[in-house]
């Protein structure tokens, strides 16, 4: 690459010199960049085709990039169901039983459904406020103001000593050093 000074002196790199910026992606980062691409300006630009076209057949990868963005179309659809089932209560035999797809297949679609399913029943188990969640938090609210109530009691107690030592050095010193300051306000 060649770098040249614009008109306005900064540095550029000539343009036609440049790089591909996506020459070094994998599969799975050109999918990505096609997927991100497209759904944000509708089209692809000319750096990441060439890119494509170099490691793949263009048509066949835009397929394999289209067809991904439908199976987790898919994918979301059914994890709402599930989430959806799983905050009614239902069991996971039937929701094996309701939720069907077209796109995934029937084994992959078990595994998908098992995972979401245990996911959301953590989640739902983890938010379930019981006896024993009120206990503790009333235990901390207890303990928070005492030691609180503690603490607050210690700094007055230190800021009334401290004053105490300050008034009575202000005393001693007024009644060792005062006349000082009186006979020269005198002369004055």
């Amino acid at each position: 690459m060649k770098k040249t000074r614009n008109v306005w002196g900064f540095s550029i790199w000539e343009k036609s010199e440049m790089k591909n910026i996506y020459r070094n992606y994998n599969e799975e980062d050109l999918h990505a960049a096609y997927v991100h691409m497209t759904d944000h300006t509708g089209k692809v630009n000319d750096e990441l085709r060439e890119a494509i076209s170099q490691k793949f057949n263009y048509d066949e990868f835009v397929k394999a990039a289209e067809y991904r963005k439908i199976v987790v179309k898919e994918k979301g659809r059914i994890s709402f169901e599930i989430h959806k089932r799983v905050q009614k209560g239902e069991k996971m035999d039937v929701i094996l039983e309701n939720i069907s797809s077209e796109i995934i297949g029937s084994s992959d679609l078990k595994i998908f459904i098992l995972n979401k399913f245990d996911q959301f029943s953590k989640v739902r188990e983890n938010d379930k406020i019981d006896e024993k969640i009120i206990f503790k938090s009333l235990l901390g609210l207890v303990i928070a103001s005492v030691t609180g109530s503690l603490f607050f009691k210690a700094v007055i107690n230190y800021i009334y000593r401290t004053v105490f030592i300050f008034s009575a050095g202000a005393c001693l010193h007024h009644q060792l050093f005062g006349d000082l300051w009186d006979y020269r306000k005198d002369k004055r």
